[in-house]
Order: structure tokens, then sequence, then C-alpha cells
């Protein structure tokens, strides 16, 4: 029997507190300065509640429309001095949104490798249909970032994205949009994830039980966002769920224990679809994804399973269509052909367009390393793994 009275306490971290501001050439350093307060008055709230809270970010408005005009300094300079002035306000990450153009995503090599923590992203399917032109130029942006640093690390930082909503706060696909500006909510949940999977027979309990303890634990973070002063609007928290590095927070590992068998195996799909299933219960404000995140570098029952040989991409492509977010942190071979990359991300455009859900494609292609190779990105947020090939 399914005990939903019974009192569970999960615990579940705050992977991101989330700032969106539209820089006005005016005061960019004010609103800088007067958003990094925000969060970390926040962050302080929601540690004194029982949270732990892992980074503060900001985004901003999409970066070809920044006052570049009335600027001495070319884009990459600028943008490496936003992010000079967020990390003396103790601000972890910065996201400058997605390039739309060609010609903009062209660029991206260049701001990546001026700064050590922005993000960008780019623009490939929105409500206007597929952008063939910035898919094909993604692809080749996708291999030129991967030679900024010698392990092809710094993939990490850039995705394409596909009707992907302002003001997600997870990053590379976060942009903020109006002049308001505003806060929104990423979590670390496999936790969750973990606990309702052990504690149940069958993916309809599962469902049931997940859908409880998450939404009792998000409403506890929605009375405490709502708490907050109204320098920045509330935004939402996004609901989806994402793994953390350890065991107890592997979302592959949990779908390990609800099929029997390895992620990847029949009976990963139906997994998946009960665990998006349980946000149907969710009645908080929620925005960005929404969904089940798969990022392969970041949970170590993903790793495990690419190590082994489990699944592969177009098994991660599959499950999208019932999940959330697309591919995510995927390792590829550095000689990847952009025609090859091309394809993947035509292929999570596609899927988004004909879902009407926002989707994304963050590729790694590391260089001189082979399918079946191991990655070694020496990075606190990102585990090493097999590589899996792109065909």
């Amino acid at each position: 029997m399914l005990l939903l009275a019974c009192p569970i306490y999960t615990m579940m971290r705050i992977r991101t507190i989330t700032a969106g501001i539209y820089l006005d050439p005016g005061r960019i350093e004010e609103q800088l300065e007067e958003a990094a307060r925000f969060l970390h008055a926040a962050k302080e709230r929601f540690v004194s509640s029982g949270f732990e809270v892992q980074t503060l970010r900001l985004s901003t408005q999409r970066w070809e429309t920044f006052p570049l005009d009335s600027m001495p300094l070319g884009v990459p300079e600028f943008v490496a001095d936003l992010e000079g002035i967020l990390k003396k306000e103790g601000i972890d990450f910065l996201s400058i949104g997605p390039a739309t153009t060609p010609a903009a995503i062209k660029m991206v090599p260049a701001l990546i490798e001026a700064t050590t923590s922005t993000c960008s992203s780019s623009s490939v399917a929105d409500a206007s249909g597929i952008r063939e032109a910035n898919i094909e130029q993604t692809a080749e942006t996708i291999r030129e970032v991967s030679k900024i640093a010698a392990n092809g690390s710094k993939g990490f930082m850039f995705a394409a994205i596909a009707n992907v909503p302002p003001d997600t706060p997870f990053f590379p696909a976060s942009y903020h949009e109006d002049k308001v500006p505003s806060f929104s909510i990423g979590l670390e949940s496999g936790a969750v994830v973990d606990q309702a999977a052990r504690r149940t027979r069958s993916l309809r309990e599962f469902t049931r039980l997940l859908g409880h303890i998450y939404n009792e634990r998000l409403k506890e973070i929605e009375g405490i966002a709502d708490s907050l002063p109204k320098d920045l609007k509330y935004r939402g928290v996004d609901a989806s769920f994402a793994p953390g590095l350890e065991e107890g927070s592997s979302i592959a590992l949990s779908i390990d224990r609800l099929i029997g068998a390895c992620f990847g195996s029949l009976g990963t799909l139906s997994a998946c679809s009960a665990i998006t299933s349980s946000l149907d219960m969710i009645d908080v404000k929620k925005c960005g994804y929404s969904g089940l995140m798969l990022p392969v570098l970041e949970d170590i029952g993903l790793a495990s399973g690419a190590d082994i040989g489990s699944f592969d991409i177009q098994k991660l492509l599959l499950y999208s269509s019932v999940c959330g977010t697309g591919l995510d942190a995927v390792p590829v071979p550095g000689d990847t052909p952009i025609s090859r990359i091309s394809a993947a991300i035509r292929d999570v455009a596609s899927m988004s367009m004909k879902l009407k859900k926002p989707l994304s494609a963050r590729l790694l292609p590391i260089p001189n390393k082979n399918a079946g190779d191991r990655t070694d990105l020496g990075s606190p947020y990102l585990l090493d793994c097999s590589i899996l090939s792109l065909i």
C-alpha cells in the first residue's frame, strides 16, 4: 500500500538561483550590483530554511542586443568585463543568451574563449519554425568551441536550443527578455526520485508518490521565494528532475531500480514517462523545461551506462519524446563530421517542433578522442565516461 500520509523528508538541493536582467547602458554596474545583492539575500534565506544552494547565476538579454554602440569595447571584451564584475560580486555563472543568426553564432567561440564562466547558446527552432542556416552554423560552432580547451570541456558552456522560453534558471539555455528584472530557481532533485523508487513496487505507485513528495518540497521553495523582497519578479521554479553526481542523486540508477534492468533496457521509456507524469501533480508556479534531465556527464548512472554501452544517442533522443531536455552533456568523438552534428541538432529541433516542447542539444566533441575512449575533463561539475558515437 502506498502511504501518502506518511511524512517524508527528502534532501533536495537548489542548484541555482538565477537572476535575469536587461542591461541598460547607463546603469549596467548598478544593475549587476543590485541583482547580486538580491541573489545573496535569497541564498541566505534558503540556507537558513535548511536548503543547500549550490550556485548563484545571472542571465541577460541576447548578447546581440547589448548596447555596444555606447561602449568602446568589442563584444568579447565587453562580456569579459561583465563576468569580471559578477565574480567580484560573488556570482558564479553568467549567461548571455542565444545567438539568433549565423553571423552571431559564428562569434560565440570568441566569446567563450575570452571568459571562464560565461555561457551562450544558439536558437535553432522557435515559433517561426526550424532555422536551418542556424543549425549548420551551430554544428560548426560546437566543433570550434570544443577546441578551446584541450580536453573539450568548454563545450559544456554552449548549446543549441529549440523553443526554450526565457527565464529558465538552467544554463547554458538561460536568457532574459523584458525590462523587468526577475529570478527563477533550478533544482537538483535526483534524491527525490531515488526515494520514491525505493518505496514503491509499480510505476503507478511510483508516479503518485513522487508527485506527492516533490510537490510538498516545491511548495516550501515557493513559500520562501514569495517571501523575498520584490526587487526582482519571481518567475517560478523549473521543476525539472535533475540528477546530482552521487549515487543517491542518480536518476539513471533510480530507473535501474524501477525496471529491474540497466538504463537503456526495455522499460526505460516507460520509467522516464512515469517520472515526468508526476509533474501533473505539481501546483506551484513553473518555468523553463520542467521535465526530466538526462545529462550523461552529470549522472553517475548515465556515465556508467555509457561505459558499458547500455544506451546510445538514438535512445537518448527517444527518451526525450517523453521527458524533458533533448541531448544534454553528451561526449562525442572530436573528429565527428559537421554533417553528423547537424543531423543530431536537426533531430532535436524537429522533435521540439513536433511535440511543442523546449529541448536543447549540448554535445561535447572531445579533441583527439574516439568513440569508446574515456573523457578526462578535470571538472568538479562533470563526471568522466566513455565517448558515444554520433552516427
